[in-house]
């Protein structure tokens, strides 16, 4: 559930967005609260099985994106993750000083892949939520011109 007006993040929480049997799990480098926005560091893009809505307790596929670029992201899609959702999904990445050694392939999969994984993730998140992001770029073209 996306957070509400009440709760609050902070930095170095961790928080997932989700969309269909996808979730991206990132790090908060920093609040603003101002505009609504999230500083993020993605760490790693789940996606599972099948399409079909059912959940599956294991991702069949598992992206590390921790060599990746950080994110903005309006506050109000993102969902706080819990440590026993984590958790386990970390165990399966590689260290990060392997990742160094093999020039950012993980598993056989490039840093390419991830990163092509996580802009079509954000393409559906886009599509799928317009309207925030449309408010978003209101607030801004009204607080430049103010």
């Amino acid at each position: 559930m996306p957070l509400n007006g009440t709760e609050r993040i902070d930095p170095a929480a961790i928080v997932r967005l989700s969309h269909a049997q996808s979730h991206l799990y990132a790090e908060v480098i920093q609040v603003m609260a101002e505009r609504q926005m999230g500083w993020l560091r993605p760490l790693l893009l789940a996606e599972a099985e099948d399409e079909s809505g059912a959940e599956s307790p294991v991702p069949v596929k598992i992206h590390d994106l921790r060599q990746g670029a950080d994110l903005l992201w309006p506050l109000d899609l993102l969902e706080p993750a819990l440590d026993t959702e984590v958790l386990p999904l970390f165990s399966q990445l590689p260290p990060t000083d392997l990742l160094h050694l093999n020039g950012g392939e993980t598993g056989g999969e490039t840093a390419a892949l991830s990163r092509r994984r996580l802009h079509q993730f954000m393409q559906q998140l886009w599509q799928a939520n317009p309207v925030a992001f449309q408010l978003r770029q209101l607030e801004h073209n009204l607080a430049e011109k103010g």
